[in-house]
């Protein structure tokens, strides 16, 4: 049961990450595909190509190696990059929410394509945090003070969520065919590689002179805190070497993010249906770990 002090520093992380990136996307002027690249430039993949040279290294490379990294890398990416422009748009508790989706998606992906076993106890649990999502989707869509930015923030929450879900398990299969020291250098540098294509029509010479240091720092900052978070979640699942049970656990930073984004970010707009959606969503993370 070690793995559960891993789950333990990825709820730290991710928190701490998630707290952080809110307040300051929701005052910042540079689109959300810049950030996620300073982000990941500054901090994700400098921490993941120090520990990884750290650590053994070793790959079996092969076309199917190469084309587990591609896809991981595209998915996660993508995730990343959507993430940060969703939460630009949407309080911290409702993008968490949401997000939470990908759980399910994770267990059934997991049972399809890597053979993992799917309960009915986990199918339960997966209804539930489905459910979550949806509630708070629709909570989103009938209060339209800002119908344009919470609309367009629920779909890209929701795009990220696949997304995600998909490149998790494209991460899992790679890890079949490489250590996890390895994985924090080539994998790590594939998603590098498609943030950044994604962010490049976005580069401008006046936008980039607009950068504070104080910008840089929060940058650091918000990719140092996703580095420490990936790199707890993947040594609990290399040591749990199950990605349903690990993705449904991890899944309890939800509501430790929505209450400190309540408290600290003041974000209280329909407070009683995103609390109601992340109690839904705390049922179906328990009922997936019977």
């Amino acid at each position: 049961m070690s793995w559960l002090i891993f789950i333990l520093l990825f709820y730290i992380t991710n928190v701490s990450r998630a707290i952080i990136q809110r307040r300051f996307l929701r005052r910042s002027h540079l689109p959300g595909e810049l950030s996620a690249a300073f982000s990941n430039l500054l901090g994700l993949l400098p921490i993941g190509v120090i520990f990884g040279l750290a650590m053994p290294h070793d790959v079996r490379w092969s076309w199917t190696t190469a084309g587990l990294l591609a896809g991981q890398a595209i998915f996660i990416g993508l995730y990343i990059t959507t993430a940060y422009k969703a939460i630009k748009m949407l309080p911290i508790a409702q993008f968490q929410t949401i997000n939470q989706s990908q759980t399910l998606l994770v267990i059934i992906l997991g049972s399809v394509v890597l053979g993992e076993r799917l309960t009915l106890v986990q199918g339960i649990g997966g209804a539930f945090i489905l459910s979550a999502a949806y509630l708070v989707a629709l909570t989103v869509h009938r209060h339209k003070k800002r119908a344009a930015d919470t609309s367009n923030g629920v779909k890209l929450a929701i795009f990220g969520a696949v997304c995600m879900a998909i490149g998790l398990v494209f991460e899992k299969a790679a890890l079949g065919h490489m250590d996890t020291g390895a994985y924090y250098i080539y994998g790590f540098a594939a998603q590098s590689l498609v943030i950044w294509l994604l962010a490049a029509p976005h580069l401008e010479r006046t936008t980039i002179h607009s950068i504070t240091m104080s910008d840089l720092r929060n940058y650091a900052a918000m990719g140092t805190l996703a580095a420490l978070a990936g790199m707890s979640y993947l040594t609990a699942l290399s040591t749990a070497d199950n990605i349903s049970r690990i993705s449904t656990l991890t899944a309890f930073s939800l509501p430790l993010t929505a209450l400190i984004g309540y408290w600290l970010l003041k974000e209280r707009d329909h407070a009683r249906q995103v609390f109601a959606a992340i109690g839904l969503g705390l049922v179906g993370v328990i009922i997936t770990t019977l």
